[in-house]
């Protein structure tokens, strides 16, 4: 008889072929009660509709920047394995700079190459890296006034 269906079709079962006074009381406490159908979902339950959030509307180009490394890969004959990627968001405009290393102030001078031609922008975006959370990085950024915006953790699609 226990089937695992919910408090009203166990009821529905039951009122088939018996009846007692507190029979919905009963059945409530049963299933309340009843391990399985604690763990196991509830298949008619809705789950609630999260409320959408338009993304914010960047109307300026190199407003907001995104900046990532990447590597280590081969070494080329002036000794770079590293790529500093920067994109704008708007026009999704991609420079990669090549670099020997990704320590803060070698990064720093790259960023600091890219706005020298093309401005400087409102934002920067990156990821949780070492090198652009250290003190350094966020000395620059508060001296060009630049706002640092990190990612989330371990979400690399962001």
């Amino acid at each position: 008889m226990a089937w695992h269906v919910g408090v009203r079709k166990t009821q529905g079962w039951i009122t088939r072929h018996l009846y007692w006074p507190r029979l919905h009381k009963d059945v409530v406490a049963f299933v309340r009660s009843c391990h399985v159908c604690q763990v196991s979902g509830k298949p008619n339950q809705k789950v609630p509709v999260a409320p959408l959030c338009p993304p914010p509307i960047v109307i300026e180009s190199f407003s907001r920047v995104l900046i990532d490394c990447v590597g280590p890969s081969p070494r080329t004959k002036k000794g770079n394995e590293f790529l500093f990627t920067i994109m704008d968001v708007t026009t999704h405009f991609p420079e990669a700079i090549p670099l020997r290393n990704i320590k803060t102030r070698t990064v720093v001078d790259s960023l600091l190459l890219f706005f020298s031609r093309f401005g400087l922008p409102k934002e920067v975006q990156s990821d949780r890296g070492t090198n652009f959370t250290s003190g350094v990085f966020q000395q620059a950024m508060d001296e060009l006034g630049i706002t640092q915006v990190v990612s989330s953790a371990y979400h690399p699609q962001s």
